[in-house]
């Protein structure tokens, strides 16, 4: 998949996440605009892009990572941050 900036995309990449139980994932296409956290299907989206739906960066993080989120910062449309509290 090449980018997140298609109906479905998402829901795909979620999938796919749960197939392979990944915990987190960082997406380098995501191509949406704006920087926001969203939830969809207990997956937490944090992204961070321009103006255009021409660049943009994102992590996915599955209910238990997420829960542990203790800050993140959209840096700019290449950088995205998040810092997460250890959870055994």
């Amino acid at each position: 998949m090449r980018t997140l900036f298609s109906t479905g995309k998402l829901a795909h990449v979620v999938k796919e996440m749960n197939t392979f139980h990944l915990a987190i994932l960082g997406v380098s296409e995501m191509r949406w605009t704006g920087a926001d956290k969203l939830i969809s299907e207990d997956v937490t989206v944090l992204y961070s892009g321009g103006n255009k739906h021409e660049r943009g960066v994102g992590i996915l993080l599955n209910k238990e990572v997420s829960g542990g989120i203790m800050s993140w910062e959209p840096v700019n449309n290449r950088i995205i941050t998040v810092r997460l509290r250890h959870v055994s």
